[in-house]
């Protein structure tokens, strides 16, 4: 009986694992997922402050939309350097501004942080450029990058400084980076605001129920047998 109920117990344990899903790209509206690069460290002023000296180029995914699993994700502001002065929101509501003067941005560090709880699928969070609502970049609706005229576009990214090689790095993750251009020059470097999610991996309660229950049952049958 012992057994069975550790047995039973394991796979309640297992089967929480299994069920933290992590987030994934998908292709947005506005174009096909491409994986790409973005410039040296001395065009992209992110890069170098965050992830350490010799950082030369940034890699990962544009034209992609960010999936995931529904639950609770942090969401970390770690700069800008831009001249617009650009918001990022998530559920409609706006987290984080920047300071919208070009050359001020700071990075290295998390400048400010929040937990938001995201639905199932297409993440909802945007950027809206120069805190113009008209002017909003959707999760939805990322360009890919290499089309003419593409505008206001995001890199995302599981493993941002990993050379993945021609086919491509890792598109899906519990940790995501953004990296956006707000078009506002043809500087392409995507330093105009960087920021991070990541996917909180807390067992739903049911799952916390039963594995409680479970443990319950095993000292219940302990001293049944000591007891006997």
């Amino acid at each position: 009986m012992k057994t069975a109920l550790l047995a039973g117990i394991a796979a309640v344990a297992l089967s929480a694992g299994t069920a933290l899903a992590s987030m994934s790209l998908v292709d947005s509206s506005a174009g096909t997922v491409n994986a790409g690069t973005i410039p040296s460290a001395g065009v992209n002023n992110a890069l170098v402050p965050i992830f350490g000296p010799g950082t030369t180029t940034g890699y990962g995914y544009f034209g992609s939309s960010v999936q995931g699993s529904a639950g609770s994700y942090l969401i970390e502001y770690f700069g800008a350097e831009a001249s617009n002065q650009n918001q990022f929101a998530a559920n409609g509501s706006v987290l984080f501004t920047t300071p919208g003067t070009a050359g001020s941005g700071v990075f290295g560090n998390p400048i400010s942080s929040t937990t938001v709880d995201f639905a199932g699928g297409i993440l909802d969070f945007a950027f809206v450029i120069n805190s113009n609502a008209g002017n909003t970049l959707t999760n939805a609706a990322n360009p890919n990058d290499l089309a003419p005229g593409a505008g206001p576009n995001f890199l995302a990214s599981f493993a941002p400084t990993v050379d993945p090689g021609p086919g491509g790095g890792p598109t899906s993750g519990d940790v995501v980076w953004l990296f956006l251009d707000d078009g506002n020059q043809v500087d392409d470097n995507h330093d105009d605001m960087v920021i991070r999610i990541t996917y909180q991996a807390v067992p739903e309660p049911a799952t916390l129920g039963l594995l409680g229950a479970g443990l319950l049952g095993l000292g219940f049958a302990a001293r049944r047998r000591k007891s006997a």
